[in-house]
C-alpha cells in the first residue's frame, strides 16, 4: 500500500515541480514549492486521516496505481521490445511448451 501511495505522492509533486516531464525523468530535488507541499501533508503526522493527507497532495482521496504504471511504462515498453522476436517457452521435438 505505501508503494502506490509513494508513486501517487511523486506524481503530485512532479506535476508541481516540472509539469510535462516524463514521470519516471522529474527530479522534485530543490523545488521549493513542491517542498513545502509535501512537509504541510507530512507535518499534520496522525491529525488527519490518511485518506485526507492523500487528498490535499493528489486531489483524491482514492489510492491509485497509475502513477506506479506511468513510471515504469517507458520500461516495459522496452522490455516488451527486447522480447518481440524470442520463443516464449522451449521446444522439444518439434512442439512448442508454454
Amino acid at each position: 500500500m505505501s508503494l502506490v501511495i509513494q508513486f501517487q505522492f511523486h506524481k503530485a509533486l512532479c506535476d508541481i515541480a516540472q509539469p510535462g516531464v516524463p514521470l519516471y525523468k522529474c527530479d522534485i530535488d530543490g523545488n521549493k514549492t513542491a517542498g513545502q507541499k509535501l512537509a504541510d501533508v507530512l507535518k499534520l503526522g496522525a491529525s488527519k486521516p490518511w485518506p485526507e493527507q492523500l487528498e490535499m497532495l493528489t486531489g483524491s482521496k482514492n489510492m491509485s496505481a497509475e502513477p506506479l504504471v506511468e513510471y515504469f511504462d517507458p520500461l516495459l515498453k522496452y522490455l516488451d521490445e527486447q522480447i518481440a522476436n524470442e520463443t516464449i517457452g522451449w521446444e522439444n521435438e518439434g512442439k512448442s511448451h508454454f
